[in-house]
């Protein structure tokens, strides 16, 4: 039982839906229902008792979860609900593994993906989309445990031109604040450095030290720096405000595309409903008309059927009397017809017909 590869593909998404269980009860619901599905083709194929057993495990555990939660009677809420989950289970898994994540987690968040979209199988058929993400899915798992087991194989994540810049502008940043408080340090030394001086050592024939002609200097180029800065801290103000902005339309593209990805799914579903319902009418118009040729075939035969039991009838009714009417009125149509035809060129004829009339009366007289 244990051997059978397609057991435990169900036993595996059995524990899927005890995961999901603690997390929404419909998601754990839906996925127990599609493993009783996969349960009953298999034990139609093998036979095996042991299968029969857990099935019937299965429909009561089932049978228990729909009479305590009413909600998982609407199927197509359910498929709603479940479908939009699988989608966001997979871009969340997505843009994980795009920001360079690789992990344990991770790698079993594929797994899971990937039976999630197998489930999908429990309202209708994968489309070509879904059986994509299933398969990216699976090679992503495959190569998170990859990189797992061998770190080489992990490669850093190239950096975005705007990353680059927002980089650079911070290191530049950094440098003027360390020139700035440089600037700031070594005015404070100078001041100190004058103050201290004694009154003697001021010769009063030489020209004072250029510190009025150094200060406006140093003041205009911090001026220009801080100019700078905030110019920088603009750019930067202003590249953030656009990778918000393209966040957002990645976001708004992810739901447009999941939005188009419902209706196509919508419009499939009204396509094969009015085909249904076309094969419905139209096997309907065909048994009314079999229904119809068979009450004329009926008819036709109860109607040949009466033909014969009236003529029979009919003889069976005829007394001596009227026998005798009948066999004087041939003979009076019989000689008309011969005076009738009483020509040279047709006596061919009138002895023909002289000879039936004399057969006829004595096969009358016989009767």
């Amino acid at each position: 039982m244990q051997q059978n590869p397609e057991f435990k593909q169900i036993q595996a998404l059995l524990q899927h839906s005890q995961q999901l269980s603690t997390f929404n009860i419909t998601f754990a619901y839906i996925t127990k229902a599609y493993c009783a599905q996969r349960l009953h083709a298999l034990y139609k194929k093998t036979q095996q008792q042991e299968y029969m057993q857990l099935l019937q495990q299965l429909i009561s555990e089932l049978e228990n979860l729909k009479s305590q939660n009413p909600q998982l009677q609407n199927k197509e809420e359910n498929k709603k609900h479940y479908t939009e989950f699988v989608y966001k289970f997979f871009y969340d898994a997505d843009t994980r593994e795009r920001d360079g994540e690789v992990s344990q987690e991770l790698m079993q968040m594929f797994g899971s993906v990937q039976k999630a979209i197998e489930v999908l199988q429990y309202f209708e058929p994968l489309n070509q989309d879904q059986q994509e993400k299933q398969k990216y899915a699976k090679f992503k798992m495959v190569e998170q445990h990859k990189k797992l087991k061998d770190p080489t194989l992990i490669k850093p994540k190239p950096k975005d031109l705007i990353e680059e810049e927002l980089e650079q502008i911070a290191q530049k940043q950094t440098q003027l604040t360390q020139n700035q408080q440089q600037n700031s340090n070594q005015q404070q030394q100078q001041q100190q450095a004058n103050t201290q001086q004694p009154l003697q050592s001021i010769k009063p024939v030489t020209p004072q030290i250029e510190i009025p002609q150094t200060q406006p200097q140093q003041q205009s180029q911090y001026q220009q720096q801080q100019q700078q800065y905030q110019q920088q801290q603009l750019q930067y103000q202003q590249q953030q405000l656009l990778l918000q902005q393209q966040q957002q339309q990645q976001q708004q593209q992810q739901q447009q595309q999941q939005q188009q990805q419902q209706q196509q799914q919508q419009q499939q579903q009204q396509q094969q409903q009015q085909q249904q319902q076309q094969l419905l009418l139209q096997q309907q118009q065909q048994q009314q008309q079999y229904q119809q040729q068979q009450q004329l075939i009926n008819q036709q035969q109860m109607q040949s059927q009466a033909q014969p039991q009236n003529q029979q009838g009919k003889t069976q009714k005829l007394t001596p009397m009227e026998q005798a009417q009948l066999r004087n009125q041939i003979k009076t149509i019989l000689q008309q017809a011969i005076s009738e035809v009483d020509f040279k060129k047709y006596q061919n004829a009138k002895d023909q017909l002289q000879k039936t009339l004399g057969m006829l009366q004595q096969l009358l007289d016989s009767q």
